[in-house]
């Protein structure tokens, strides 16, 4: 069956910025307002003269007369095109058989790159970059060739794009949040912090909308930072790259296949969910229609684990076109159950404790203590290294450091040195009482891991916990080491926390150290020390820098 004057018009002319996917090629209107601005206009008229001329004729092959000078037929390789040039390309050779098309050509020297050579299925070449010089060969070549081979010619294909620029870029991300959505009157609240932290982490336009965020992109945004962003800031469950579409059938099909252009995959699902009910087809319509426009490019459908599935969220005022969802780092905006002084050392625990806080909303001030007799310069550069990895999740944040020294060389001479770890721990939390209300900390937050070292027994962490004047969480009581490792890792604080260091805790200590005391045992230990004068001393010489995030994105470790 030969192509009508219509088909070939609408398969061969370009119309437009962007794909549009028709259930009915013969439906569409034959008009084409973008005519002029065809750099095919010859070839596309001497195509029609030919299906005219050969309307008469039923067979498919064309005659003698319908082969224009530059084409002929060869009996193994099909129809081949010669030294024919469009726009910025100069065509070599191109030939189709059997429903295949193979392209060599070149382009001018002052359009980049100046060889080409590819091949693919007919339906599937309206993908390729090069697509200006196919729509050429194909509108120059004898009509007969049109839907020769296994229907796979251009009369069959339901797609036509249009050719003025390359496949559709990225116009927002589709950014959801989880828990926050079972909020109840606080839930603007929780919105309201979150948009801030994105905002203040992406300088794109968001947009606020119910149960989403919408990322608005430029061809300016930077992709990869947009990512790394969105993969740390928590109170995101998921979000994906798209299109967006107005909330028409016919948009959102074109706006799924022009997504699909820009992917590389073989196997695809697409999976609807309208927010607006009052939208004309259900879910699983949309899943069906649109599907089967992607299908079109030679894609297969496979509903369990495709290597892309296109997800489609219909509101009442736009549709969002998007690809794979991607795992946010879930939890809660940091922030928004308020602030906390986070003990943090330089080993691997502290540093995940604190930004499993962070994960439940908690903005850290960090806390360091310090024996500046031990590598001054060393320890101080991997505690800042650790807060600015740390301030990645946290936002901006402050780093006290405190010298600890003068409180450890008194314990060190009037107590017990099996009791020594306790003691300073207990002189820590003292320290913290004084520094809290000043920083607005609700609470303490420390990486103590049940029964992990001696001073992690119940006994003994009843015995330090009593000392604090407010609540203490210890968010990695019930993780062994080897999790937190793979957590530190995961937050990229693992390379950071191996570096040779010697904390003030770990100097002094006895060699078999007390697992079960008791708070009579330890405040007797303590009666000989004056902690006021101590206390005030080290607090007065406390250093406190404002962090901010590094430069330089650095992924973590793997």
């Amino acid at each position: 069956m030969k192509a009508s004057q219509a088909e070939v018009r609408h398969a061969f002319l370009p119309l437009g910025p962007r794909w549009e996917a028709d259930s009915n090629l013969h439906s569409l209107d034959t008009g084409c307002p973008t005519e002029r601005s065809c750099a095919t206009t010859t070839g596309l008229k001497q195509a029609l003269e030919h299906e005219c001329s050969a309307s008469s004729t039923k067979s498919s092959t064309p005659s003698k007369r319908d082969v224009a000078p530059h084409c002929r037929r060869n009996p193994s390789r099909g129809w081949i095109v010669r030294e024919q040039t469009v726009d910025s390309h100069q065509l070599v050779e191109a030939q189709v058989n059997r429903g295949w098309i193979a392209l060599h050509g070149k382009r001018k020297p002052d359009h980049g790159r100046l060889e080409f050579a590819c091949s693919a299925s007919l339906s599937r070449f309206i993908n390729s970059p090069h697509a200006p010089v196919v729509s050429h060969f194909l509108a120059c070549a004898p009509s007969g060739i049109i839907g020769r081979g296994k229907g796979s010619g251009w009369r069959r294909c339901r797609l036509r794009q249009r050719f003025e620029r390359p496949a559709a870029m990225y116009s927002i991300v589709l950014v959801h949040f989880g828990e926050i959505g079972l909020k109840g009157a606080n839930r603007g609240l929780f919105e309201r912090a979150l948009a801030d932290n994105i905002r203040a982490r992406i300088p794109e336009r968001l947009r606020r909308e119910p149960g989403r965020f919408v990322l608005e992109l430029t061809p300016e945004s930077d992709l990869e930072r947009i990512r790394y962003h969105l993969d740390r800031t928590f109170g995101i469950v998921k979000y994906a790259f798209g299109l967006e579409a107005r909330p028409e059938i016919d948009d959102i099909a074109a706006q799924a296949v022009a997504l699909a252009q820009r992917e590389h995959f073989e196997t695809f699902r697409v999976t609807a969910r309208r927010a607006d009910k009052s939208f004309p087809l259900t879910s699983q319509q949309i899943n069906g229609l649109v599907g089967a426009a992607v299908a079109r490019l030679g894609k297969r459908v496979k509903l369990t684990e495709p290597q892309l599935e296109i997800n489609i969220e219909v509101t009442s005022h736009a549709a969002y076109v998007c690809s794979n969802f991607r795992p946010g780092p879930g939890g809660l905006p940091v922030g928004v159950t308020g602030k906390v002084l986070a003990l943090v050392s330089g080993g691997i625990d502290s540093p995940v404790a604190a930004i499993l806080a962070m994960k439940r909303g908690c903005k850290c001030t960090i806390l360091h203590f310090h024996n500046y007799t031990f590598y001054k310069d060393l320890v101080r550069k991997k505690i800042e290294r650790l807060a600015e990895q740390l301030a990645v999740y946290n936002g901006p944040t402050r780093l006290i450091i405190v010298p600890f020294e003068p409180v450890q060389r008194e314990i060190v001479r009037l107590c017990d040195a099996k009791y020594r770890m306790i003691l300073y721990r207990r002189a820590m939390f003292r320290i913290a009482s004084v520094l809290a209300p000043k920083e607005g900390a609700l609470a303490y937050v420390t990486g103590d891991s049940l029964a992990q070292v001696a001073s992690q027994t119940l006994e003994n962490l009843d015995v330090i916990y009593s000392i604090a004047d407010r609540p203490v969480l210890a968010p990695l009581i019930g993780y062994d080491k080897t999790e937190i490792m793979a957590l530190a890792r995961r937050y990229g604080t693992y390379d950071i926390s191996i570096l040779p260091y010697e904390d003030c805790c770990s100097a002094f200590i006895a060699r078999h150290p007390a697992t079960r005391t008791t708070r009579q045992e330890i405040e007797d230990q303590e009666a000989d020390i004056d902690f006021p004068p101590l206390i005030e001393r080290v607090v007065s010489e406390a250093e406190t820098l404002e962090v901010r995030p590094p430069a330089e994105v650095h992924a973590p470790s793997t």
